[in-house]
């Protein structure tokens, strides 16, 4: 029977999703490749699928936010949401042993989108400090943008210790534009989809030692202006992580998995800077800025070909631009099924 990590290596890196972004802020989920059996969850591994394996993914990213009061919101271009749900189907393919490519699909959900009715607003009640009317926008869901993405290990030590690889992969306008609230278009800030092509580029480091797997990656994404002549800001995403095995030591091939059932205590920081959003060319002051996570997680191997794995994300270090619904916590949760 197949090896574990062989088989529920889920996209090894590849299989999250931006749209992902992934750990989101801002009201955007984070941007990221994913992880598989042989990664940490949000840091993206240098270890590739081996040659002639599908992996099969479904992966849910939970963002929970700090309401905005409708005090706050009143008279100003502020916004504000309460969750943000991204859950993805993926599926990846390793073409060679050194170069894995994949397809992920997400499916986003929006709770509680509120904003100012500045198309009611009363310019004579505003100057005697009556707040204009807060509009609940719903909560705008849809199918989200597909991404295709790949990974190729350019480096592997003799001893299978040490790996480094390039990260691409490009996001394709297919998801939803046009979700409509009290008859009128959404912005497309609050849509499942941008309307943009957009490029991804990184590279990432994975060292192996004993019971540990210490991995860095940085992944870069080129947005350009999508639906509603709206530039959503590119992504530069960070990340370091360190993962324990517990019961005994990695073997020097992370494929192999000699027990039937295995435990990792993952530990990651992730960082992420998003560059301010722009609509027709002018740049949204409360958008945008850097955030980093401190995430613990735990991952469960079967040798059977499937894994499990369980992560919170919280907030401890943050610079947003301007005011914006700051980020309480993050929950991401995987299944990888190898075949």
């Amino acid at each position: 029977m197949p090896n574990l990590v062989r088989q529920s290596a889920g996209a090894i890196a590849l299989l999250a999703g931006l749209g992902m972004i992934a750990g989101a802020w801002a009201d955007h989920a984070s941007v990221g490749l994913g992880g598989g059996a042989g990664s940490p969850i949000y840091t993206e591994s240098a270890i590739t699928l081996p040659a002639g394996r599908w992996s099969a993914s479904l992966r849910s990213e939970y963002n929970n936010f700090s309401r905005l009061s409708d005090r706050r919101l009143a008279n100003t271009e502020l916004h504000s949401v309460d969750t943000l749900l991204s859950t993805a189907l993926g599926l990846s393919y390793g073409v060679t042993d050194d170069l894995t490519l994949g397809l992920r699909l997400p499916y986003i959900q929006r709770q509680n989108v509120r904003e100012a009715d500045h198309h009611v607003f009363d310019h004579g009640a505003g100057a005697h400090g009556h707040p204009d009317r807060i509009l609940n926008l719903g909560d705008p869901e849809g199918l989200g943008d597909a991404t295709l993405f790949g990974e190729y290990r350019f480096l592997r030590s003799a001893d299978q210790q040490t790996h480094l690889a390039a990260l691409f992969g490009v996001k394709l306008p297919t998801g939803e534009t046009h979700r409509k609230s009290g008859g009128e278009r959404l912005e497309t800030e609050f849509q499942p989809g941008s309307g943009s092509t957009d490029g991804l580029l990184g590279i990432a480091a994975t060292r192996l030692s004993g019971a540990l797997s210490y991995d860095a990656s940085l992944l870069y994404s080129v947005v350009t202006t999508g639906a509603q002549h709206t530039d959503i800001g590119d992504v530069l995403s960070y990340n370091l992580a360190t993962s324990y095995r517990l019961g005994g030591e990695r073997p020097a091939n992370p494929y192999d998995l000699t027990q039937p059932h295995a435990w990792d205590l993952i530990l990651e920081l992730n960082g992420e800077h998003r560059d301010r959003v722009q609509i027709h060319g002018q740049r949204e002051e409360n958008s945008g800025g850097n955030i980093v996570y401190l995430s613990p997680g735990v991952r469960y191997l079967n040798k059977t070909g499937w894994g499990l794995a369980l992560s919170l994300g919280v907030p401890v270090a943050e610079n947003l631009n301007g005011t914006q619904a700051e980020p309480d916590y993050r929950v991401l949760s995987s299944l990888n099924v190898a075949f």
